[in-house]
């Protein structure tokens, strides 16, 4: 069959050979239709950027680079089999290793679209909650592209009659020499994956480590870095990682604030203070400092009578673990305060024989002060035996509300799916808040 464009250049009055301007022809058809490409892409291009989306956008730059590469590497073939003919020595030699090309590009894109979208479809996928990894599995990600590359390269290179298969095993036995050599440093490697896989902490995370604590700067493949507080480098081996009991001050939190710490600190008082003031200012004192979280509710108990000292312990919820040390020197620094107003004292462990024990005032009316004392710790005793029967009642209430939500539930007849699913989330929350009662 004749060629109505081979003919026409034949019949133009041309310098040099027919096959010259062919090639010249289809390279001008390959520039035209690239600017045409180009078009397409810069439209695609606008609507992904009009987006809020981060992974259209990385998927679009890797996906370009790769499309200008297809219809090049398409032009060229395309353009040889017009020149010369399909069919011909050029074509059949050439065949093979356009095929090859094809097969690699599409397995490029292919492992493209699974690291850009994969992360997407395992976070949809995976149940959200304060302690669970956020963002796409790394392992499972990098399995799949492997997984796409094998066969890729296994289709690519039957095409010159070579067996990747055959090729793997034949290097078995070096791999196995290197293996045994390079043993412990494998085992970091691999203990690194299952790191991927498990992702006990991410970077930026605070963990504790076997006595180490820090925050997370890097995750390699033969060990993690953290940096302590006084701004030292530890570097943990990944095997160290695998075998230990990690703490993560950045994963422990409930009601879906991951960072949330429970804050405890002990305080002593000498045994002469009334239990009720004490509790009052202390409590008084946690409430008002800026760190500590309206809820759950702060706390304060006296938690033990120790040899010198009447222990008050204090609990309260920070919303950022990272607030600790700034929370402790502002709670420290206004007890101190607020004892030195009130008169309450912090007894000194010394054996010093006291005739008289000194008064917690010093200068001033002496007299006054100790009455305005006795009064603020009276009002005190009154306050905290009305805070004691108002706790009781609400958790005598709280506890017939959750049997009689669990008997609900347990005879559901009747019930629709949202009524069912109010009733185990009031149930939940009901046991949630009574075991705050407990916490300490």
């Amino acid at each position: 069959m004749s060629d109505p464009l081979k003919e026409m250049i034949a019949d133009l009055p041309l310098p040099g050979s027919e096959t010259t301007w062919q090639f010249v022809f289809a390279l001008v058809l390959t520039l035209a239709f690239y600017g045409v490409l180009r078009l397409i892409i810069g439209k695609w291009r606008e609507a992904v950027l009009r987006t809020e989306e981060a992974w259209d956008d990385a998927l679009l730059n890797a996906a370009e680079s790769r499309a200008y590469g297809l219809y090049f590497i398409g032009a060229l073939n395309l353009s040889l089999i017009w020149v010369y003919g399909r069919g011909s020595d050029v074509d059949s030699n050439s065949a093979d290793w356009f095929i090859g090309a094809y097969i690699l590009i599409a397995t490029s894109l292919i492992s493209v679209v699974i690291k850009h979208f994969a992360p997407l479809l395992l976070d949809r996928f995976t149940r959200k909650s304060s302690v669970t990894v956020s963002g796409g599995n790394p392992l499972l990600i990098f399995l799949g592209r492997a997984i796409v590359w094998f066969f890729g390269l296994q289709l690519a290179m039957e095409r010159f009659g070579i067996e990747l298969l055959g090729v793997l095993a034949s290097l078995a036995v070096f791999s196995l020499i290197i293996g045994l050599a390079i043993q412990q440093s494998l085992g970091n490697i691999v203990n690194s994956f299952l790191l991927s896989l498990d992702r006990p902490f991410d970077v930026g995370d605070r963990i504790e480590v076997e006595g180490q604590l820090g925050t997370v700067v890097s995750v390699g493949i033969l060990s993690t870095k953290i940096l302590t507080l006084d701004e030292r480098l530890v570097v943990i081996p990944n095997n160290t990682l695998i075998s230990s009991s990690i703490t993560n001050f950045a994963r422990g939190g409930g009601d879906g604030m991951a960072r949330r710490l429970y804050l405890t600190l002990d305080v002593g008082v000498d045994y002469d203070e009334d239990p009720a003031h004490v509790k009052g200012v202390l409590l008084e004192v946690l409430q008002k400092t800026p760190f500590v979280l309206d809820e759950p509710t702060p706390r304060v108990h006296l938690w033990e009578l120790a040899d010198s000292s009447v222990v008050f312990r204090l609990f309260g919820y920070l919303g950022d673990y990272a607030d600790e040390q700034m929370a402790r020197d502002h709670i420290f620094q206004e007890v101190h305060y607020r004892f030195g107003i009130e008169g309450i004292s912090i007894p000194f462990p010394t054996s010093i024989e006291l005739r008289e024990k000194p008064s917690p005032f010093s200068g001033g009316v002496t007299e006054s002060r100790e009455h305005r004392k006795a009064t603020a710790q009276s009002m005190a005793r009154m306050k905290a035996r009305k805070e004691s029967r108002e706790l009781l009642l609400e958790r005598d209430r709280m506890e017939r509300e959750l049997e009689w939500q669990k008997e609900r539930l347990k005879n559901q007849d009747g019930l629709s799916t949202t009524e069912l699913e109010d009733l185990r989330t009031g149930i939940k929350d009901l046991e949630k808040a009574l075991q705050s009662f407990d916490t300490e």
